[in-house]
């Protein structure tokens, strides 16, 4: 598929011992790693790793939080980027499996953003789905992947895939329990959910559903006139909403060290 921009709502739903939840709309810049580049050049309101109406910026995404500085050159930046997720991809699938991968993500929109998951879909040379990587930030500026082979291609259809909990992000949970991502790869409209479920029972849900335009000028200067502070109401909707928890009685769990490595494979480990 060629870049696309995806709108649509998130929704968040917390199931106990406060029940809550949280409605927000987004939109969501879909493309190839090996496609920023020529969209760069090609549109007005987007750039690679310079500010702009939306702008993507490779040192934010692909590795731990706070990784080695940054090269100065946006190319060489999202070439180390490319690099990076090739060889997650090989430590998982093989040398020589990923032929493409493609990234689902909130673009900077005037210079900033915050992913609470960027997600990537890697494809073998025959087109085919066979790797998802989903990068999980906190607001402590953290980060975790988690690296799941797709063991059936579903030719379009849902895939569901499990990976154990190593990684803290709410503080009002424990690193603890496993989440269930579904996820319905990009087409006329994306589905991705993620839910988490502990010994107690399930305990969270996400869920975003978003639907395909075209990733050109007009209709990224059209999301933006409808969402003009987008990325800084999701960072402002994430502390707003925990105050509100907090109020609810949800007292705060104490932070652990990340994980060591910043990748978890299935299978590995």
């Amino acid at each position: 598929m060629t870049a696309a921009l995806y709108t649509g709502d998130v929704i968040h739903k917390r199931l106990r011992p406060a029940p809550h939840a949280l409605r927000y709309r987004v939109f969501a810049l879909y493309a190839g790693l090996d496609d920023l580049a020529r969209l760069d050049r090609s549109m007005r309101w987007f750039s690679l790793g310079r500010f702009n109406l939306a702008s993507f910026h490779p040192r934010d995404h692909g590795g731990p939080g706070d990784a080695a500085p940054a090269a100065g050159d946006p190319h060489r930046d999202l070439a180390n980027l490319e690099a990076r997720m090739q060889a997650v991809a090989a430590s998982a699938l093989g040398a020589g499996v990923a032929s493409r991968i493609s990234i689902l993500c909130y673009p900077r929109v005037l210079g900033y953003a915050f992913n609470p998951l960027t997600t990537y879909f890697v494809e073998d040379a025959a087109g085919r789905l066979r790797l998802m990587i989903y990068e999980v930030n906190n607001t402590f500026g953290e980060r975790h992947t988690y690296v799941l082979p797709v063991e059936a291609n579903p030719a379009g259809g849902a895939l569901a895939q499990e990976a154990r909990k190593v990684f803290y992000v709410s503080p009002f949970n424990q690193v603890e329990g496993r989440y269930g991502f579904r996820v319905t790869p990009p087409g006329e409209t994306v589905t991705l959910g993620v839910s988490l479920k502990t010994a107690g029972g399930p305990l969270l849900k996400a869920h975003f559903h978003g639907r395909r335009q075209p990733f050109d000028d007009h209709a990224l200067a059209a999301a933006f006139a409808r969402m003009p502070l987008m990325t800084f109401k999701v960072i402002a909707g994430i502390h707003l909403e925990a105050a509100r928890l907090w109020l609810k009685g949800l007292r705060i769990v104490r932070r652990p060290k990340p994980p060591a490595e910043p990748f978890s494979i299935a299978g590995r480990g």
